[in-house]
C-alpha cells in the first residue's frame, strides 16, 4: 500500500506530536502517542494509513526529511518502506547512499569539500610534495580560476619532514595532495587535465583520508564500490612515495605520524578481484613496493625498531600537543602547569607549544600521546603514557601480516623475484636489485619467534604489549590479543588459550570491549574515561576477532560475538532514529550509542535522518566482499539466527529459546570443502580426554571421534580393514603407483622413474653451471637442493623397495634403479664445476644477502659434502679416492655378511643343560645320547646362557660365540685402513675427524670428553649392579669366600635370576600385553600427538597398487592449522620372510615446491597436472597461511609384531609386549621428527639433522611409553576395557633398569672402540694394526668385568660400517633425552607428558628445524641452558655428566 503525502505539513506535525524532546529525532526517549495518522496528509484521505511505533515513525521522519532536501512538495510513501525490517533498511542505506556520501576525491571538483578542516577552522590550503610538480601547476590554476574558494597552494620542502617544520606550519594547516591521474573521459584528456582518485572518509567531522579507517571501509566496498577501493590503494601508494608513510590522515599536522599499516592486505584483496584487468599485476607490484619501502624506512627503522627484541613500536615525530585537539582534551595534563605558572588552560597550552615554557615531562607525555594517535587507539589507558615504548601486539601482528603478504605475492604473482626500482629503494640498496620471497618468509619467522618470546604470556594465556624500556610485559588486557589469531601468528595452543582467557575477560552483551575494566581503572579527574577503553567497543576489534576465531575454527565463539554486535547495532538503529556510530558502549543495549569520552561519538550528532553512518561501523573485511560489518555478519548467520535478529532477540533470548547454531552450516563446512578441493588444507581437532586438563583445540568433534575409533579398528580388526581399505579389483578400480607414485604402477616403472630423474638432474646441473647473473646465482642453493631431492626420491624409495617388497620383479627393478642413480650421484659428487659455482656464490656478498638462513645452511652443508668427496684432488688422487670408496663399500658389505663365529656350535651334556627350558632343545642342531649340539649365537645360545647353572659350560659357550674368524678380522682391518686412507686423501687426520665434522661433537676429542664423563657417572650404578650379582652368585654356589668376582659369562645368568625373583608371581610375564592391542597403541599415539603437537593420525583407504602388501595401513597426518602434513605407511604385522628388525624409512622428505617448478612442469608436460609432475603424483599440500606448496613427507614404518591366535576361541587383535610398545613408540619418534621437521629444503628436513642428534626424538618417546598419564590415554584390556594397572609397568621398569649400568658400560666400550678404529691407528699403530689388541686395551680400561683374552668381539660389531666414528650418538641422545624428559616434561609429573605447552616447546625448539638450526642452539633453547649454546668439549662433557637415566 502506498500514499502520496504533503511533505512539509506532514513533517511539521510529525515533529510536533512525536518529537517531544525537540532534538529533531524520534526515539524511545520521546513520549508522544506513537501513532501518526499519515492518511490525513494525503489527498487520498487514507484514514487507515496510520504509522505506529518508534521505529516506523523514525523511518517516516527520515523519508520526509530526505524528500524535503530534494525540494519535493509531495512524496509517495509505501507502507513496506516504513515496515522494512531494521536489518534490511540498514543494508539498503549503506549500499545505496551512505558509501557515496562518504566518498571524496581531491581535485578541482572535490577540493572545496575536502580541503576545509572543521577541526582547525582555517582557510582552505593544499600542500604539494616536491615530486609532484604537475599537481602544483594544476592546483595553482584551480585557485586562479576559482578565487572565491580562497585556495592557498603551497610547496612542501625537499627531504624528510622534521618535527620543527611540522610544528612550524601548524598555524597554517592544510590538506596534503593525494594521487591524481588522467580523468576517465570518453574523449582524450588535455595534457594538464587531472582527476583525483576517490577515497573514503570516516564521516562526521572527518573529510580527509584516514589510513586504517579507509582500509576497513574499503573492505566493505569491494563488490559495490571497487573503483573507490582501487583509488584508496593508489592514494596510499602516493603517500608512501611522497610522504614516506601511510599517513594518519592527509593533513599537514599529520606529516610525522603514520597509522596501522594494512596496505598489503587490502592490495591483495583488490588484486583478487581485478586480476583479469591488464594493469592489475602492475598495481599490485606498486603496492608491494610501497609497503616494502614503508616497512623498511618507517616501521623497522630506528627509533621505531627495538633492536634488542626485534619488535617495532609506534614512534612518530613531532613537537608539542596535537593541533587537531582542543586544549580542553588535555585539561588533566595542563592543569598542574596552569597552576604552576599562574595561567589559564589555553594560556599554558599556547605557551608550551610556542616554546615560552619548557617542561620535559610534557615532552615525554606528548611523545607518547602522538604514538597513541599513530596506533589508531587514541586514547586508551593501555597505551597512554607508555605507547612510544611499547612493542604492541597490534603493530607487530600487522608487520607479520605484511611480511607474510609480501612473501606470498612475490612467490605467487611475481615469479619469486621482486625488482626494486630506484624510486622505491631504501638506504643502502642498489636500484633494480632483486629480492626473493624467502627474505620475507625469514622475516616472518623471526617476528613469530619474537612475538612468542616477548608478547605471549603462557601463564595468563593471552598476548600483551611489551615495554621495550622497562623490559617488562604490560598487564593491560586488550581486544588486540585476538590479532595474532587474525594474522595467523598464534599456534593452536595459543589460540585455545586466548579463547579460554580473552573472551571471558572482554566479552560483553554487545560484543568485545576494547579493554578490560581493570585496564581502564577507576574513572576520575586524573583518569578520565577514554574512548578505546572499557566499556566501549569498536568495529575493527570485532571484525579482526571474528576472523581470527573463524580462522582457528572457533565458530561458536565467533558466531556469539558477531551476533551480540549485530543485535546491538540493530537495536540502536531501530530505537534511535537510524543511528550508526563509530563506537558503542557494549556493556548495555538500551543506550549503547551514548559515549562519555574525550571525543564524544561521531555519527550520533544529526537531525532527522542519518546520511552517512560511520564508515568502519558499516564495513566488512571478509573475502565474500559484503560491504558492511552488518552485511558481513548477517551473511554468516544461520536462518534461525537471522530470524531471531529480525525479531530483536538478544543472544541469550535466542539460545534459551532453543536456538543452537549461530552460523549457517556452510560456514562450518567451508574449511572441510576447501580440504576436499585440495587447495588449502585445514585443521581438525581431537580432545577426548578432558580429565587430563589439556587445553582443548576446537574443530569437528564428530569427525575426530570417528577417526579415533577408526584407527583402532583398522589395526585390530582384519575384517574391518578389508571393508575400509576399499576395492582391490584393478579391473574395476584404477591402479595407483606404489606410494601413489605415478611411475610405479609396475616394476619397470622404476627404470623410467630413474631415467626421468637423471634427465631432471642434468637440467638442474646445466642451470647451476650456466648461472652467471646475480639473480641466477642466488638460486644455486635451491637448485642444488632440488638436485639432491631428485636423486634421493629415487634412491630412498628404491632402497626401501628392494629390501621390503615381496615381488621379485620390483626387487630387481628397484635394485637396478638404485644402481643407476647411485652411480650418477657419484659422478655429480666429483663434478668440480658444481663446487666452483657454489663457492663463488658463497663468496659473493650480493648473492648471500638474498639467501635465507635455510639457504645459507644448505650451501654450507653441500660445500662440506663436496669437500669430503675429494673433488679438489688431482685426477690421480681423485681416482684413488673413488677406488678406495668402492673398496670400502665392498668390504663393508662383506664384513656384515660374514659375521659369524669361528666356532658355530658346541656340544653340551644333558646334565649341563638340565636347568634350561626343554623347548630350547627343539632348536638344537643335533642330539645324541652323549649330549646336545647347540649354536653359539642367536636366541638358543642366549636362552641357554641365561638359564644354564653350570659355570664352566657357560664360559665355554660365551667364549665360543665371541671368537671371530681370522678372515673376518682381516676384512675388518682392510676396511678400516681403506677408510683411513680416504680420510687422508680428503685432508683429514682420521676418518672419525672427517665423519664428525657435521655432528654436534665436531671432533674425536669432544667425543672422548663425553664418553669419559659418562663412564664416570655410570661407575656407581654398575658397581652396585655387579655387587648385587655377586651376592646372588655366592648364595647359589654356597661360597662366601672364594667367589670374589662376577665373570663375563655370569652376567646374563644372574641378571635373569634377579629378574625372576623380582617379577610378581601373581601374573604371567606376558599379561601386560592384553592392554596393548596394536590398534589401541596406535590410537594412543594419535591422541598423544594431538595433545602435544596438535597433529593426529587419520586412517585413509589404500588405492590398488599403492601398498606392497595387503596388511599395510595408510595414515594421513593432520595438523590443526596446516591440514595434511605427511603420509605414513604402517607395515607392522609379521609375515614370512619379513625382516624382524623395526625401522623407519623416509621415502620422501619435505620440500617447498616453487612456482617456477610448476611452470617448468607445465611446459614440459602440458597434458599433465603440474603438481603431479613435480612430485611424481605423491602427496603435496598448500600452507593455509602462506599459500606455499610443499611436497609432503612420506614415511614407512616397518615392524614385525606377531599375532598368535592359534589357541584362541575368540580371534585376538595383535597384542604387544611392553618391549614392543617401546619399540613402536621409538620408531614413531623418528616418524614425528620427519613429519614436523617440514623445512623448505630437502637437505634440511626431518631426520637429516646431525647424526648424533637424530635419535633424540625417538629415545624421548620411550619415556612417554612408560608414563602413567600417557598410558591412561589408551592402555585398556582388549576384552574387558579395564584400564591398565600401572603397578605392572612399574614392576617391568624396575626389572628393565636393573641392568642399565652394565648395558651402558657395554655401549660406552663399543663407542670407544668405534672411535679408536676410526682414528689414525689403522695406519699408524706401532707394530701394525691389531684390532683385537685395541679391543682388549679399551675393555681393560673401561670394563668392570674381565673379558677373556681369547675373544675377538670386534668381528661382530656390524655397526662399525654404518656409524664410522659416530656410534656414541645413541648414548649421547639417551643422555639428552633423559634431561629433556626431566626438564621440559617434568619427568612426567603433574601430567607434564601431555601438556601442550611442553610439546610445543619441544616442537618449536627441536622438531620443526630438521637440520636448519644448529643442534646445540636447539638444546640451549629447549633446556634454557646457555652453557650448551656454543657446543664444544665442555658441552659434550656436561651431557656426559647428566648420565643415562632411562
Amino acid at each position: 500500500m502506498s500514499i502520496s503525502v504533503e511533505v512539509d505539513r506532514a513533517m511539521q506535525d510529525l515533529l510536533q506530536h512525536e518529537d517531544t524532546d525537540h532534538d529533531g529525532l524520534i526515539t524511545v526517549d520521546d513520549q508522544g502517542p506513537k501513532n501518526f495518522p499519515l492518511g490525513n496528509y494525503s489527498d487520498q484521505r487514507e484514514t487507515d494509513f496510520a504509522v505506529r511505533g518508534v521505529y516506523q515513525l523514525s523511518n517516516l521522519l527520515q523519508e520526509l526529511f530526505l524528500a524535503q532536501k530534494r525540494n519535493l512538495k509531495t512524496v509517495t510513501i509505501e507502507r513496506p518502506q516504513l515496515e522494512e525490517s531494521p536489518a534490511h533498511r540498514l543494508v539498503r542505506l549503506i549500499k545505496t547512499s551512505w558509501w557515496d556520501n562518504l566518498t571524496r576525491r581531491i581535485d578541482a571538483e572535490g577540493i572545496a569539500r575536502a580541503a576545509p578542516d572543521p577541526k582547525m577552522k582555517d582557510a582552505p590550503r593544499i600542500y604539494i610534495p616536491p615530486g609532484a610538480p604537475e599537481q602544483f601547476a594544476y592546483y595553482s590554476q584551480v585557485a586562479k580560476e576559482r578565487p572565491a574558494m580562497g585556495l592557498d597552494v603551497q610547496w612542501l620542502p625537499q627531504g624528510k619532514m622534521t618535527a620543527d617544520f611540522i610544528q612550524g606550519i601548524n598555524h597554517k594547516p592544510g590538506i596534503l595532495a593525494l594521487a591524481m591521474g588522467a580523468p576517465q573521459l570518453k574523449v582524450p584528456a588535455a595534457p594538464k587535465q587531472l582527476q583525483g582518485f576517490p577515497f573514503i572518509v570516516p564521516g562526521g567531522c572527518f573529510n580527509e583520508l584516514y589510513n586504517w579507517d579507509a582500509c576497513f571501509c574499503a573492505l566493505g566496498m569491494l563488490d559495490t564500490h571497487l573503483h573507490v577501493v582501487k583509488g584508496i590503494v593508489k592514494n596510499f601508494i602516493f603517500e608512501i612515495k611522497h610522504y614516506g608513510k601511510m599517513l594518519n590522515a592527509n593533513r599537514s599536522y599529520y606529516l610525522g605520524r603514520a597509522q596501522p599499516p594494512f596496505l598489503t592486505w587490502l592490495a591483495l584483496k583488490v588484486f583478487e578481484r581485478t586480476k583479469h584487468e591488464p594493469d592489475a599485476l602492475e598495481n599490485l607490484k606498486s603496492a608491494i613496493l610501497a609497503a616494502r619501502k614503508e616497512y623498511h624506512e618507517w616501521w623497522t627503522s630506528i627509533p621505531r625498531l627495538d633492536e634488542r627484541s626485534g619488535l617495532s613500536r609506534y614512534r612518530p615525530i613531532g613537537k608539542g600537543s596535537p593541533p587537531e585537539c582542543r586544549p580542553i582534551v588535555f585539561t588533566h595534563v595542563f592543569a598542574p602547569y596552569a597552576e604552576k605558572y599562574g595561567m589559564n588552560l589555553k594560556e599554558v597550552h599556547d605557551a608550551y607549544n610556542d616554546g615560552t615554557i619548557t617542561e620535559p615531562d610534557l615532552d615525554i607525555f606528548f611523545d607518547h600521546d602522538r604514538a597513541v594517535r599513530e596506533s589508531g587507539h587514541d586514547t586508551s589507558n593501555r597505551v597512554e603514557g607508555v605507547c612510544a615504548d611499547l612493542a604492541s601486539v597490534d603493530l607487530n601482528c600487522l608487520l607479520y601480516q605484511i611480511e607474510n603478504d609480501i612473501c606470498f605475492a612475490i612467490e605467487k604473482y611475481l615469479g619469486d623475484g621482486l625488482v626494486v626500482p630506484s624510486e622505491f629503494t631504501v638506504t643502502g640498496e642498489k636500484a633494480d636489485m632483486l629480492e626473493s620471497s624467502r627474505v620475507w618468509c625469514e622475516r616472518r619467522s623471526k617476528r613469530k619467534a619474537a612475538i612468542d618470546k616477548y608478547l605471549w604470556n603462557d601463564e595468563k594465556g593471552m598476548y600483551f604489549d611489551y615495554n621495550t624500556v622497562t623490559r617488562l610485559q604490560s598487564t593491560a588486557e586488550s581486544a588486540t590479543c585476538f590479532w595474532p589469531l587474525w594474522c595467523g601468528a598464534a599456534d593452536s595452543l595459543q589460540a585455545a588459550q586466548v579463547v579460554k582467557r580473552g573472551i571471558p575477560t572482554l566479552e560483553c552483551i554487545g560484543g568485545l570491549s576494547s579493554t578490560s575494566p581493570e585496564t581502564r581503572g577507576t574513572v576520575s579527574a586524573s583518569n578520565p574515561q577514554k574512548q578505546w577503553d572499557y566499556p566501549y567497543g569498536w568495529a575493527p576489534h570485532q571484525i579482526l576477532a571474528w576472523d581470527g576465531l573463524k580462522r582457528y575454527e572457533y565458530h561458536d565463539e565467533a558466531g556469539r560475538l558477531l551476533y551480540r554486535w549485530l543485535h546491538m547495532m540493530t537495536r540502536t538503529f531501530r530505537d534511535w532514529n537510524g543511528t550508526v556510530c563509530e563506537k558503542y558502549d557494549v556493556t548495555q543495549l538500551e543506550r549503547s550509542h551514548e559515549v562519555e569520552a574525550e571525543y564524544g561519538n561521531q555519527g550520533r550528532d544529526f537531525k532527522y535522518a542519518p546520511q552517512e553512518g560511520f564508515g568502519w561501523t558499516t564495513r566488512a573485511d571478509f573475502i565474500s566482499a559484503q560491504n558492511a560489518s552488518y552485511i558481513y555478519g548477517i551473511s554468516f548467520l544461520s536462518e534461525d539466527a537471522k530470524a531471531a535478529l529480525a525479531q530483536g532477540l538478544s543472544y541469550e533470548e535466542f539460545t534459551e529459546g532453543g536456538g543452537k547454531d549461530m552460523l549457517k552450516p556452510s560456514c562450518r563446512l567451508l574449511q572441510a570443502s576447501i580440504l576436499r578441493s585440495s587447495r588449502v588444507p585445514t585443521s581438525v581437532f581431537y580432545t577426548p580426554f578432558r580429565h587430563l586438563a589439556v587445553p582443548a583445540a576446537r574443530a569437528s568433534t564428530a569427525s575426530q571421534k570417528h577417526d579415533d575409533d577408526t584407527i583402532r579398528k583398522v589395526f585390530d580388526s582384519s575384517s574391518f580393514w578389508r571393508d575400509f581399505r576399499g576395492p582391490r579389483n584393478s579391473r574395476t578400480s584404477p591402479v595407483h603407483g606404489l606410494f601413489a607414485n605415478r611411475y610405479l604402477t609396475h616394476a619397470e616403472g622404476f627404470i623410467t622413474f630413474s631415467e626421468d630423474s637423471a634427465e631432471k638432474c642434468q637440467r638442474l646441473v646445466a642451470k647451476i653451471i650456466q648461472a652467471s647473473s646475480v639473480q641466477e646465482r642466488c638460486l644455486i642453493p635451491r637448485l642444488l637442493d632440488r638436485l639432491s631431492d631428485s636423486l634421493c626420491r629415487v634412491l630412498d624409495i628404491a632402497d626401501f623397495v628392494r629390501a621390503t617388497h615381496p615381488d621379485p620383479d620390483f626387487q630387481q627393478a628397484s635394485n637396478r634403479a638404485y644402481g643407476m642413480l647411485f652411480e650418477f650421484m657419484n659422478v655429480l659428487n666429483t663434478t668440480p664445476d658444481l663446487k666452483i659455482k657454489l663457492e663463488d656464490a658463497l663468496a659473493d656478498p650480493q648473492v648471500g644477502a638474498t639467501w635465507s638462513n635455510e639457504e645459507r645452511t644448505v650451501a654450507q652443508i653441500l660445500l662440506r659434502e663436496f669437500s669430503k668427496s675429494a673433488i679438489d684432488l688431482p685426477k690421480e688422487k681423485r681416482q684413488a679416492f673413488v677406488d678406495f670408496s668402492n673398496e670400502i663399500r665392498r668390504l663393508g658389505t662383506k664384513f656384515v655378511k660374514d659375521m659369524r663365529p669361528e666356532i658355530q656350535t658346541i656340544k653340551l651334556s644333558s646334565w649341563q643343560l638340565k636347568d634350561v627350558d626343554p623347548l630350547v632343545f627343539e632348536y638344537a642342531s643335533a642330539r645324541s645320547f652323549t649330549g646336545i649340539t647347540i649354536p653359539t649365537t642367536g636366541p638358543v645360545a642366549a636362552t641357554t646362557s641365561r638359564s644354564m647353572k653350570d659355570a664352566n659350560a657357560r664360559r665355554e659357550l660365551y667364549i665360543a660365540g665371541r671368537i671371530a674368524p681370522r678372515t673376518q678380522l682381516q676384512t675388518l682391518q682392510d676396511f678400516l685402513q681403506a677408510r683411513a686412507k680416504v680420510a687422508n686423501l680428503s685432508g683429514y687426520s682420521s676418518y672419525a675427524e672427517m665423519n664428525l665434522a657435521d655432528t654436534l661433537a665436531k671432533s674425536p676429542i669432544a667425543v672422548q670428553s663425553f664418553l669419559d664423563a659418562l663412564s664416570s657417572d655410570n661407575r656407581g650404578q654398575i658397581r652396585q649392579e655387579i655387587d648385587e650379582l655377586l651376592v646372588l652368585k655366592k648364595l647359589e654356589t654356597n661360597d662366601a669366600g672364594t667367589s670374589t668376582q662376577v665373570e663375563a659369562w655370569d652376567r646374563d645368568y644372574y641378571q635373569a635370576q634377579q629378574a625372576m625373583k623380582q617379577r610378581s608371581r601373581s601374573r604371567r610375564p606376558d599379561f601386560m600385553c592384553a592392554y596393548f592391542s596394536l590398534g589401541t597403541v596406535m590410537q594412543g599415539l594419535s591422541r598423544l600427538f594431538t595433545q602435544l603437537y596438535g597433529v593426529r593420525l587419520v586412517p585413509v583407504p589404500i588405492a590398488p597398487g599403492e601398498a606392497w602388501n595387503p596388511d599395510v595401513r595408510r595414515l594421513d597426518v593432520i595438523d590443526e592449522t596446516a591440514g595434511r602434513i605427511a603420509v605414513l605407511y604402517c607395515d607392522l604385522f609379521a609375515r614370512p620372510d619379513k625382516s624382524p628388525n623395526p625401522a623407519h624409512f623416509t621415502l620422501r622428505c619435505s620440500r617447498r615446491i616453487h612456482t617456477s617448478e610448476l611452470e617448468e612442469a607445465a611446459t614440459l608436460h602440458p597434458d599433465l597436472d603440474p603438481l603431479q609432475v613435480v612430485n611424481d603424483g605423491m602427496a603435496v599440500s598448500r600452507n593455509p597461511t602462506t599459500k606455499e606448496v610443499y611436497q609432503l613427507p612420506t614415511i614407512a614404518l616397518v615392524c614385525d609384531f606377531q599375532a598368535d591366535n592359534s589357541h584362541q576361541s575368540v580371534v585376538e587383535p595383535t597384542l604387544l609386549s611392553f618391549r614392543d610398545l617401546q619399540t613402536l613408540f621409538h620408531e614413531m619418534g623418528h616418524a614425528i621428527h620427519s613429519i614436523i621437521g617440514r623445512t623448505d629444503h630437502h637437505v634440511l628436513s626431518g631426520t637429516r639433522c646431525a647424526p648424533d642428534f637424530a635419535e633424540l626424538p625417538s629415545i624421548l618417546m620411550e619415556h612417554f611409553a612408560a608414563d602413567l598419564t600417557v598410558l591412561s590415554l589408551f592402555a585398556r584390556h582388549w576384552q574387558t576395557d579395564a584400564p591398565l594397572p600401572y603397578e605392572m609397568v612399574t614392576e617391568q621398569l624396575a626389572i628393565d633398569r636393573k641392568g642399565q649400568g652394565v648395558e651402558t658400560e657395554h655401549q660406552i666400550i663399543l663407542a670407544l672402540l668405534d672411535q679408536a678404529y676410526h682414528s689414525d691407528l689403522p695406519l699408524c699403530m706401532p707394530g701394525g694394526f691389531d684390532s683385537t689388541a685395541v679391543f682388549h686395551s679399551i675393555h681393560d680400561k673401561y670394563g668392570s668385568v674381565h673379558e677373556p683374552r681369547e675373544t675377538s668381539v670386534q668381528g661382530f660389531f656390524g655397526h662399525l660400517v654404518e656409524y664410522g666414528g659416530t656410534y656414541y650418538s645413541y648414548l649421547f641422545d639417551r643422555a639428552i633425552a633423559g634431561r629433556v624428559w626431566d626438564v621440559v616434561f617434568d619427568g612426567g609429573g603433574d601430567g607434564g607428558a601431555v601438556k601442550r605447552e611442553r610439546g610445543e616447546r619441544f616442537r618449536h625448539e627441536v622438531l620443526k628445524w630438521g637440520a636448519g638450526r644448529d643442534g646445540w642452539e636447539c638444546l640451549a633453547g629447549l633446556l634454557r641452558d646457555e652453557r650448551l649454546r656454543d657446543g664444544g668439549e665442555e658441552a659434550m662433557r656436561l651431557v656426559g655428566e647428566w648420565g643415562v637415566k632411562d
